[in-house]
C-alpha cells in the first residue's frame, strides 16, 4: 500500500507496525511446517507389526479388535505367509494392524519348498517390523522361559515394543513375566477376551502419542 497508493492518506509507519504480526504468522507456518510430519501420519495411520513366534495368537487378537475374521487361524505352523493389513479407528485415531508370519528357526527336517515360502515370509515380517511405528509382540502365556529365550522374538522385544501374553486362560493365576526392556507387559486372552480392552487403550495411547493428541481415558 505504501510503494503503490503513495498520495493516499495511509499511517505513518505502516510496515513498522505489521513487522511483528508478519514475523508471528511466519512463525506459525513455520511450526505446521515442522509438525514431524503428524498430517502425513495422520492420513495413513499408526502402523503396528503384530509379531512373534507361529501359534502365539497374532491373527486371534487382530480378529478380535477387527471384529471379524480377517486373519486365518489355524492350529498349523506357518499359517500366515504374507503381511495380512487391517485397518481401525481407535479412539478416533487411524491405526492400522499388520499380521505377520511366525518366526521361528526352521530345522533341516522342514520340507524345502514349505520352509523357502516361510523364510519368505518370516523376512517380510522382520522389515515390516523396521518401519511400523510400534511393535506389538505376542508371546504365549503357557511358555515363557521358551518364549522369553527364543532367538528369533527376543530382538524385537526393545523398551519401545508393547509385550502382549496372550493365552492367560490356560494359565490362572500365574505370574507372567515383566517386560525383558523394562517396556510395558500385558496379560491378555484372544479366546476369553481377557485384557483385550486394555491392549486396545494401550494401542490408542501409542497412536494419540505418535499423532499428536491425548487418548480417552479407558473405561
Amino acid at each position: 500500500a505504501e510503494i503503490d497508493f503513495t498520495e493516499e492518506d495511509l499511517p505513518e509507519g505502516l510496515a513498522a507496525a505489521l513487522a511483528p504480526r508478519l514475523a508471528a504468522l511466519e512463525a506459525e507456518i513455520a511450526a505446521c511446517l515442522d509438525d514431524g510430519r503428524r498430517g502425513e501420519r495422520l492420513r495413513d495411520g499408526f502402523s503396528v507389526a503384530v509379531l512373534g513366534p507361529p501359534n502365539a495368537g497374532k491373527s486371534s487378537i487382530i480378529n478380535y479388535l477387527y471384529g471379524s475374521d480377517a486373519a486365518i487361524v489355524a492350529a498349523v505352523p506357518g499359517t500366515t505367509r504374507g503381511v495380512l493389513e487391517v485397518d481401525l479407528d481407535l479412539g478416533g485415531w487411524p491405526v492400522t494392524l499388520a499380521d505377520t508370519a511366525g518366526l521361528r528357526a526352521l530345522g533341516e527336517a522342514a520340507d524345502p519348498g514349505q520352509a523357502e515360502v516361510e523364510r519368505e515370509g518370516m523376512r517380510r515380517a522382520r522389515r515390516r517390523a523396521g518401519t511400523a511405528d510400534l511393535r506389538l509382540v505376542v508371546l504365549p502365556a503357557d511358555a515363557t522361559a521358551a518364549a522369553l529365550a527364543d532367538p528369533e522374538c527376543a530382538p524385537l522385544l526393545d523398551r519401545d515394543a508393547l509385550l502382549a501374553w496372550n493365552r492367560v486362560d490356560l494359565v490362572p493365576g500365574v505370574r507372567l513375566p515383566a517386560h525383558p526392556a523394562g517396556g510395558a507387559a500385558l496379560a491378555i486372552s484372544a479366546l476369553t477376551g481377557a485384557g483385550m480392552a486394555r491392549l486396545a487403550a494401550a494401542l490408542e495411547a501409542r497412536a494419540a502419542a505418535a499423532l499428536g493428541g491425548q487418548a480417552r481415558a479407558p473405561a
